[in-house]
């Protein structure tokens, strides 16, 4: 009947330990991930370091706390958002994790003033292109950032902004990247009151799997990827073009009635 006791019996779950016989230094580090991630982003998270040694997920709490300046800042971020939100409230059937998702893309694009079929060179843009030319960021942003350890990118809110910090990766490689930033900025649209939340490679739950389709709809819009198709590109092409994986360009293509059932109105 304790919330608090709830909270914490649940963390040490995500992290495979029985709370009621756990140690100091394991209750100590439930504690300190608390500090930044809470209710379910803070299970996502856990579960997703369960494995890593813990004095190196510790460091990455600290490069976690420290983004707040203006090289993760997206200004914008935050209005739009809520504008999104609000352009789905016409929308039934979004319970799912990927119908939310799929609209929300939509609802952002509008938002952009990029509609249903934005211009292609657009959707090419590099992460550092959608943070400053759509999202307000300060021309020096977006660096990716190093120790982030178990997480692809990260949302993390302070006070009114909504700060995007993407995983420094060895390859670099650009569309694993923009797709990164892409699921952030999907928890920020899908969940724009819902805090400081994690992206990470978990593959069963509802807000990681809202964010990945939110991600494959803005970057590889269905309307953009079938008319590709329709005039002969074949997958690995299209995926050239848009700068995702060829198998977002196939998933959407496999998930086409799915969207469509998302992004028709009552």
């Amino acid at each position: 009947r304790d919330p608090e006791e709830v909270a914490f019996c649940e963390a040490a779950g995500a992290l495979h330990l029985d709370p009621y016989m756990i140690d100091d230094s394991d209750a100590d580090f439930i504690l300190k991930a608390g500090q930044e991630f809470s209710g379910e982003p803070l299970l996502e998270f856990l579960s997703s370091v369960r494995t890593v040694e813990r004095s190196r997920v510790l460091a990455s709490l600290d490069t976690i706390a420290s983004l707040k300046g203006a090289e993760t800042r997206l200004p914008e971020l935050r209005r739009l958002a809520l504008e999104a939100e609000a352009a789905s409230k016409k929308y039934v059937g979004l319970a799912t994790a990927w119908a939310l998702g799929y609209r929300r893309a939509a609802s952002l694009r509008e938002a952009l003033g990029h509609g249903a079929c934005p211009e292609v060179d657009t959707l090419s843009y590099n992460v550092k292109q959608m943070a400053t030319s759509w999202l307000g960021a300060s021309t020096k942003a977006y660096k990716a950032e190093k120790g982030l350890v178990g997480l692809l990118a990260l949302r993390r809110d302070v006070e009114e902004d909504i700060h995007v910090a993407i995983r420094k990766s060895a390859s670099g490689e650009q569309s694993s990247q923009r797709f990164a930033f892409a699921r952030a900025l999907g928890d920020a649209v899908c969940f724009p009151r819902g805090g400081t939340a994690p992206v990470n490679d978990l593959d069963s739950t509802y807000r990681q799997a809202s964010g990945r389709a939110f991600a494959a709809e803005f970057l590889a819009p269905l309307a953009v990827v079938a008319q590709m198709s329709k005039d002969g590109m074949d997958t690995g092409e299209i995926a050239d073009s848009l700068v995702v994986s060829p198998e977002a360009v196939t998933r959407q293509l496999g998930n086409a009635a799915n969207i469509r059932q998302a992004q028709s109105t009552p």
